[in-house]
């Protein structure tokens, strides 16, 4: 019996005790989460910015997406599966605000600011002077332009902001009629990519495409798109046998006709990219050059004209007959110089009407020639294309916003990098959270 009641007693000393042990565990001796180190900080934002040069050098800027980064992001630091992590990258210091008659753009510093503004007919202007600077009370500016087209028009407004020493960009698409197009770089030539759920006609008739560029040098756009050159390389004309006035005269205009540059979207099949099916569009330029004639008639009005020259003839002084003998007969006539006036009258051509011409040109020969654009597309900001149906769609090599990682945890040691990081010829702000998922 007194062994039962011993047992009894460790028991509950036990039982006892377990509540004190785990309260001690859980609580006093609890190791406190271990916050990140220096150098995997380190290691994770080189990692993150040699991957985004990667892409952004190589062409692939249709990675860019938001969906494809976290996805590529997530790849690459898949080594370090005991980290958590957040990343934004976003433009910095500037931001278009309205889009109305006036573009209102805000920036931090007060610098030069150039506006590429883009019409639903893709119309485009380039507008660098604000109608306005206002210094805010949070000291920012906010700059005010003049949009040159209506605002129901207004497809897109492309800003970038120059400070000197660093270069911002911002865009805002004001259209809700507008597709939007990705980048690829395929063996060292440009295609876009639209996915397969967008029925578009593209893919059964070309569209036309125009590329825009953006100069650091000026800090101005330029664009090229399909442009007609027309110019005359030789003239032969052909007047009448006679001098009346109101002839007509015939004239043959030979002409050599260039049609360039003109960018060609032709459809090339799908491609898989990381899970996701995309129709691909090749990017082409095309050059079209014909040599040929018209003929025409041409009536010309003036004056006449009546003009006295001089002119030299002879007059016959003397004339002697010499007999040499019964059968020689000499003549000897003797002639004098006489300076004479003549009087020409002719037209004086002060202006020239067609009054008919050929309806047909006369074609001597034609060539066309169609040739890929390759990678690097150096300066691209913006590609328009617009298709056969008159739908336009959107390619943006650069970015406004991207993000990859997890909800940063609260109540849990992280750490914070933040960075100015440049992307081509822009800067963007990149903030870093690393934390450990585990003590």
């Amino acid at each position: 019996m007194k062994e039962i009641i011993e047992y009894i007693l460790a028991a509950l000393i036990i039982i006892s005790v377990i509540p004190v042990i785990t309260y001690v565990e859980n609580t006093i001796y609890a190791p406190r989460p271990r916050g990140v180190e220096p150098i995997v900080q380190v290691l994770f934002a080189n990692k993150i910015f040699n991957t985004i040069n990667q892409i952004f050098e190589t062409g692939n800027l249709t990675l860019f997406q938001p969906s494809i980064f976290n996805t590529i992001i997530a790849q690459e630091l898949s080594p370090y599966s005991d980290y958590g992590y957040n990343i934004t990258i976003k433009t910095y210091a500037i931001k278009i605000d309205d889009v109305g008659w006036t573009i209102n753009v805000t920036s931090m510093y007060n610098g030069t600011i150039s506006l590429l503004v883009v019409s639903t007919g893709l119309a485009i202007r380039t507008v660098n002077t604000p109608r306005n600077i206002i210094l805010l009370q949070n000291n920012t500016y906010e700059y005010v332009f003049a949009n040159p087209f209506s605002p129901i028009y207004t497809l897109m407004v492309m800003a970038v902001l120059d400070i000197g020493t660093a270069r911002f960009i911002d865009y805002k698409i004001v259209s809700n009629n507008v597709n939007r197009l990705s980048l690829v770089n395929i063996h060292g030539k440009v295609y876009l990519l639209a996915p397969t759920t967008l029925n578009t006609p593209l893919t059964t008739s070309p569209g036309q495409a125009i590329i825009c560029y953006y100069d650091p040098a000026t800090k101005n756009y330029y664009y090229y798109g399909s442009i007609n050159y027309n110019y005359i390389s030789s003239i032969s004309y052909y007047r009448a046998p006679n001098y009346f006035w109101g002839t007509l005269y015939n004239r043959t205009t030979k002409y050599t006709e260039y049609s360039r540059i003109k960018y060609d979207v032709i459809y090339a099949g799908t491609l898989a990219l990381y899970g996701n099916t995309y129709n691909m569009f090749g990017l082409y330029s095309y050059t079209n050059q014909t040599t040929g004639y018209f003929t025409g008639q041409y009536y010309f009005t003036g004056s006449v004209v009546t003009n006295t020259v001089s002119t030299y003839t002879t007059t016959v002084v003397n004339t002697v007959t010499y007999q040499i003998g019964w059968w020689i007969t000499y003549t000897s006539t003797t002639t004098l110089p006489v300076e004479a006036n003549i009087t020409v009258t002719y037209p004086k051509i002060t202006s020239t009407t067609l009054t008919s011409s050929s309806t047909t040109s006369y074609i001597t020969s034609s060539a066309t020639a169609t040739y890929p654009i390759y990678y690097p597309l150096l300066n691209v900001v913006a590609i328009l294309v617009m298709d056969s149906s008159g739908n336009v769609y959107v390619a943006l090599p650069y970015f406004a916003y991207l993000a990859a990682g997890s909800t940063i945890p609260r109540n849990w040691p992280v750490s914070h990098e933040a960075y100015w990081f440049r992307v081509g010829m822009f800067t963007y702000y990149v903030q870093i959270t690393i934390w450990r998922k585990s003590i």
